[in-house]
């Protein structure tokens, strides 16, 4: 299996077990929850479960949209009106279907990123609301990876696109 098909599929599957989590923690939680938390890890801001797991879905479906959705709307779009390091040649019309494809494997990898995040910061939010714990463990141990690996992104992102030389 190719990577980029393997980053496809455990995207999705991140995708499937972040709605699982909605679906079968959504009867097991009070009807009030708490939502936000405070750099302690102590709840300070409430919604309903309901509000707190729209909220949830809302927020998986527009990641999706935005991190799947915009590398497919990159190839109809002029080259303009998108922003990347040397766009004028890696747009140019012999290089802009493979460019499309990578910038669509370098988001999906954000994608795997940012579902993992989210998974694991509902489901310490989930824990706590049913008792599982008194508080949210420190998300220290989750933004700093999670911004680590962001920053790697970033640096080979530019690498990749920087100007090919003669």
């Amino acid at each position: 299996m190719k990577i980029r098909t393997f980053a496809f599929f455990f995207f999705f599957l991140l995708l499937a077990s972040n709605f699982a989590q909605i679906v079968h923690y959504y009867p097991l939680l009070p009807e009030r929850v708490a939502s936000h938390f405070n750099f302690q890890g102590v709840a300070n801001g409430w919604s309903s479960k309901h509000t707190f797991m729209a909220i949830y879905g809302v927020v998986l479906v527009v990641t999706t949209v935005l991190l799947v959705g915009l590398p497919l709307l990159l190839a109809k779009l002029p080259p303009s009106i998108i922003n990347m390091p040397n766009r004028d040649y890696w747009l140019a019309p012999e290089r802009k279907q493979e460019t499309c494809r990578t910038v669509s494997g370098y988001m999906i990898l954000v994608g795997i990123a940012v579902m993992a995040l989210l998974f694991t910061v509902f489901h310490w939010t989930i824990r706590v609301n049913l008792g599982y714990d008194q508080q949210m463990g420190s998300v220290v141990w989750i933004i700093v990876p999670f911004f680590i690996f962001i920053t790697g992104w970033c640096i080979a992102f530019f690498m990749r696109f920087k100007k090919p030389t003669a």
